[in-house]
Order: structure tokens, then C-alpha cells, then sequence
């Protein structure tokens, strides 16, 4: 569904955010 959609894109885009961090 689209709510799970952006669950998943709001979780890849925290994931991007902490391998940029490291």
C-alpha cells in the first residue's frame, strides 16, 4: 500500500543517512 511505500522510503532514506555518516 502507499502508506508502506513511504514507510519503506522514509526507512531507506535514514538507512542512506547513516551510511553517509559513516
Amino acid at each position: 500500500t502507499l502508506k508502506t511505500s513511504r514507510l519503506l522510503l522514509e526507512r531507506a532514506k535514514e538507512l542512506e543517512l547513516a551510511v553517509v555518516g559513516v
